[in-house]
């Protein structure tokens, strides 16, 4: 029959007229299954050595081809077995478009752009290429050259935890006797552990801006954040002018 009294809208025409042509090689490209009732295969025209199977179940022709996934189970292949079995009526009309694949196919590439605007090159999936782009956060903490560790006391400050060890420095939100009533101090990019979703996983980001980060008065802990660092007196920086805090009675 002619595609005029299918029903079908104008881009599935392609489908109609490639069935017309297996119609007439029909013995050639046809192949009724012998290992399975109601299956069939068929030999496809546009790649060479490759075969298509078709079902029929419940007067449902279903194709495995990538076309008719896409058309929502309309193609050349399900078109051609459903007229020989005499189901082309009821193939038809099972047949319903998913509104937005059906717009996908018809409209034109560059809908809903203007005139001056360009198509873009590189697709959505495509990772970007980053040669030649640097990142200007450093890509973990580092001590800069003018930096440098102030000593300072821990009252004056809203540290909890050493930046190295990880360990209280207020245990029990409690300052400690003399010399643990002190903290390093410096200011640096701090990395943080980010969880993007719930029960996603957990990566590490470095903050913008510098800020300040604390240590105990350890050697250890400041190797356990910049491994190799040897704190010697050209590193800190004392405030004397800064009075002690009082002791409460």
């Amino acid at each position: 029959p002619d595609f005029s009294v299918s029903g079908l809208p104008g881009h599935l025409s392609v489908d109609w007229n490639g069935a017309k042509q297996y119609l007439v090689n029909f013995l050639d490209t046809v192949q009724k299954s012998s290992l399975a009732q109601n299956m069939y295969f068929i030999k496809s025209r546009s790649q060479i050595d490759s075969i298509h199977t078709v079902r029929v179940r419940d007067q449902a022709v279903k194709c495995d081809c990538p076309r008719n996934n896409a058309t929502q189970g309309i193609c050349a292949h399900s078109i051609t077995l459903a007229y020989h079995l005499d189901l082309l009526e009821q193939h038809l009309v099972k047949w319903a478009p998913a509104p937005d694949n059906t717009m996908l196919e018809i409209q034109p590439q560059n809908a809903g752009k203007k005139k001056s605007e360009r198509t873009r090159k590189r697709k959505s999936n495509q990772e970007r290429n980053t040669e030649g782009y640097q990142d200007k956060r450093p890509p973990k903490p580092v001590i800069e050259d003018n930096e440098k560790f102030h000593l300072v006391y821990l009252n004056q400050t809203r540290s909890t935890i050493c930046y190295g060890c990880h360990k209280q420095t207020r245990p029990d939100k409690r300052i400690e006797p003399p010399p643990h009533d002190m903290v390093l101090a410096i200011k640096i990019h701090r990395s943080f552990p980010v969880r993007s979703e719930p029960g996603g996983p957990i990566t590490t980001r470095i903050s913008k801006k510098k800020e300040n980060v604390y240590f105990h008065i350890d050697k250890a802990c400041v190797r356990k954040e910049f491994p190799g660092k040897e704190l010697s007196n050209d590193d800190l920086v004392i405030d004397y002018t800064v009075s002690p805090p009082k002791l409460s009675h």
